[in-house]
C-alpha cells in the first residue's frame, strides 16, 4: 500500500537511458505500477471478502512506510515513508478500520500483526466484552507497531489499551519517524503486564522514565532481548523522583534477570538538557565518528549484561 512521488519517479528513469539498464534498476515498479493512470487507492470492496475466505491466514502486514521494492536500491532511494503516508490520506485509517473490523468478524486466532503506522487516535476499538477479541487478538505472540506522532492529540492511553488485548505477546516493536511538529501528549506505557514478553524494540519514541520503569521491572523476568534506539525520556521536574539514564541504565542491569542480548544505539536525551549518544560496532566508521561524538555501545552493553562497574560515560553534554 506504499507510494511513490510519480514526479519524483519520472526524474528518476529519465536518467536512465539505457533500456537493460532501466528495466534492471526500475522492472518491478514499471511493471505494476506504470501501466495503472487512475489514482491507485486499495480496493476494500476486494480485500475484505478476500480475507474472510482465508481461514489460514495468522499474520496480517498493513504498512504505508515500507518499500515494497527494497532490494531495488534505485526504486528504495526514491521512496519516502511521510511521502507515502501523505498520498495515502484517509485511505490510511479507512483501510485499518475495515480490516480489523473484518479479522473480528472472521474469527480466527492470529500469530503476528504490523501496523505501520497505526491510527490508534481515531481507530473505533473493539471492546473487551465482545469474545471475539480474545479468539482473534489473544493469541498474537509478535506484534510491530509504527507510531504517528505528528497528529492532534497521541492519545497513549488508547494505544495502551490496543496493545493490551494482545496479552499473548512475546515480540513488541514500537517505533516512531521523527517529524517537526508533534502532539503535546506523546508517550508510551503498558499498564497491562505482557507476562510472556521476551523481546521488546523501541527507537525514536518519548516515554517518561516514570512509565520506563514501570516497563523494566514488571518484565524483568520475562525479557531476553532489548533493543533502544534514540529514545527521549522525561520526567517532572518537580518531582521529588531522580530518574536519569544513569538509572534506568543501572535499573536494566539489576532487573532483567533473563537477558540474553542487549543492543543500545542513537541518542539519548532527556527533558533538562543531557544526552549521550552510542554507536555500535557495525555502524560504518564508527571508530571516526566517535572521535569526535558518541562513543561506542559496547561497554556499557556488557555493562548491563555482566555487571561489574557502572561505565562513566566519555563523551556527554
Amino acid at each position: 500500500m506504499a507510494r511513490l512521488v510519480e514526479e519524483e519517479v519520472e526524474y528518476a528513469t529519465s536518467r536512465i537511458i539505457n533500456a537493460d539498464e532501466l528495466h534492471r534498476a526500475w522492472g518491478p515498479y514499471l511493471e505494476t505500477q506504470d501501466v495503472f493512470l487512475d489514482p491507485i487507492e486499495l480496493p476494500l470492496d476486494l480485500v475484505v471478502p478476500a480475507i474472510m475466505r482465508l481461514p489460514n491466514l495468522d499474520s496480517v502486514c498493513l504498512t504505508w512506510t515500507q518499500c515494497p521494492w527494497q532490494d531495488y536500491r534505485a526504486i528504495d532511494d526514491v521512496f519516502s515513508s511521510e511521502e507515502s503516508m501523505e498520498l495515502a490520506g484517509d485511505e490510511i485509517l479507512e483501510s485499518q478500520q475495515a480490516i480489523l473490523d473484518a479479522l473480528l468478524r472472521r474469527n480466527v486466532p492470529l500469530k503476528s500483526l504490523t501496523i505501520e503506522p497505526i491510527m490508534h487516535p481515531d481507530l473505533k476499538l473493539p471492546s473487551t466484552l465482545d469474545p471475539r477479541v480474545s479468539t482473534v487478538f489473544g493469541s498474537v505472540t509478535q506484534l510491530h507497531l509504527h507510531l504517528k506522532y505528528d497528529v492532534m492529540s497521541f492519545r497513549p492511553d488508547r494505544l495502551d489499551y490496543f496493545i493490551s488485548l494482545m496479552p499473548s505477546i512475546r515480540d513488541l516493536k514500537v517505533y516512531n519517524t521523527p517529524v517537526e511538529f508533534e502532539a503535546s501528549d506523546v508517550d508510551f506505557y503498558i499498564t497491562k503486564r505482557l507476562r510472556h514478553l521476551e523481546k521488546i524494540d523501541l527507537s525514536c519514541l518519548h516515554i517518561s522514565f516514570v512509565h520506563f520503569v514501570r516497563l523494566i521491572i514488571e518484565h524483568g523476568s520475562t525479557l531476553k532481548e532489548v533493543d533502544l534506539q534514540s529514545i527521549y525520556g522525561w520526567c517532572d521536574p518537580f518531582s521529588s523522583i531522580d530518574i536519569d539514564w544513569d538509572f534506568i541504565f543501572k535499573l536494566m542491569r539489576e532487573k532483567l534477570e533473563v537477558l540474553e542480548t542487549v543492543r543500545i544505539n542513537g541518542r539519548f536525551s532527556d527533558n533538562v538538557g543531557w544526552y549521550q549518544i552510542f554507536f555500535r560496532n557495525d555502524v560504518p566508521t564508527v571508530d571516526t565518528i566517535v572521535r569526535i561524538m558518541g562513543e561506542k555501545s559496547g561497554r556499557l552493553e556488557k555493562y548491563i549484561l555482566e555487571g561489574g562497574e557502572y561505565p562513566q560515560p566519555l563523551w556527554r553534554i
